[in-house]
């Protein structure tokens, strides 16, 4: 079930794109490539996503080819899913897979189960280093790098939303743009577009809990699937002994998760009760040692960005 719920709450995507060659760095949300039913033969028209693509077909062998796509076509199943190291595949919206772009889906129809997001505060301290050294002017030219190509203005309308002097740091405040434009505000347009009346319920939440016993992942907040390791029970794969009150967490966490699986519903067993999502008030549970109600979490944030292409 967390897996279920992290892949809802993450992978929908709005995007018709193809393998993007990864990198070390975080793409910027600005320069993502955006839903588009067009293909352009020229070069200089391509979007960023076609000229990505250019190395991989050449990977594959097939760039000086009379005819690159029955090249590519011709390729067996294991030569591609050799080649596929180091690039990120989506699917193509309006495929016989994928006819219809799920969020538009979500929107129609709603969720045909009981669905359960949310997302973690700092979700990109585990791809952007809060102890990177950052000054403001170092901050302030991230923040332009990512929106300027989505309009003027932009960059500094996100600059007052999110100055640098109301975080620890100016990195902590590059994590927090760039979790909400991402994370935050998408989780949001997905649970307004699954709720309504006479749809199947919505729970959402926001994880905020910071690792207590080390230092080096206390640092990171709330990263990227952090909240993982409490709903499975399972720190191993942080090399990590959780405190007392982080193993009554996990208890908790997996109490919620197991009942929503089971009932479609996270409360009982005594637990702090789970609003059910409204689109009026954006309820949510705030999950951290305690356990609160939260509603309209960063909505003057989110309100500017569904105004900008989507990520």
């Amino acid at each position: 079930m967390a897996a279920f719920n992290a892949i809802t709450s993450r992978l929908i995507n709005r995007q018709i794109s193809s393998p993007l060659k990864e990198s070390t760095e975080t793409t910027p949300p600005g320069l993502k490539d955006q839903a588009s039913g067009r293909r352009n033969e020229t070069a200089s028209c391509k979007s960023p996503s076609e000229t990505a693509d250019q190395s991989f077909v050449s990977a594959a062998g097939c760039s000086g080819a009379a005819d690159v796509l029955a090249c590519m076509r011709a390729l067996s199943a294991n030569t591609i899913v050799n080649l596929q190291t180091g690039y990120r595949f989506y699917s193509a919206i309006g495929s016989a897979f994928l006819p219809t772009d799920p969020f538009v889906a979500l929107q129609q129809n709603g969720s045909p189960v009981p669905l359960l997001i949310g997302s973690n505060r700092e979700e990109f301290a585990l791809f952007e280093s809060p102890n990177s050294g950052m000054d403001n002017n170092g901050y302030i030219a991230a923040v332009h790098q990512r929106f300027d190509p989505l309009g003027a203005g932009v960059a500094n309308q996100v600059l007052s939303l999110y100055p640098s002097s109301a975080f620890i740091s100016p990195a902590y405040a590059l994590i927090a743009v760039d979790t909400d434009f991402n994370f935050t505000c998408e989780t949001r347009n997905i649970a307004r577009a699954a709720s309504g009346t006479n749809r199947q319920p919505v729970w959402r939440y926001l994880y905020t809990h910071a690792i207590e016993n080390s230092t080096a992942l206390h640092s990171l907040g709330a990263f990227h699937a952090q909240e993982l390791f409490f709903v499975f029970g399972d720190f191993s794969g942080i090399n990590y002994t959780p405190t007392g009150p982080e193993t009554t967490l996990s208890t908790d966490m997996m109490g919620y998760w197991v009942r929503f699986a089971a009932t479609g519903n996270p409360n009982g067993g005594g637990a702090v009760s789970w609003p059910q999502y409204d689109a009026t008030n954006d309820a949510m549970l705030q999950i951290d040692d305690n356990q609160v109600g939260l509603n309209g979490y960063k909505n003057i944030q989110c309100d500017y960005f569904s105004t900008l292409p989507q990520p």
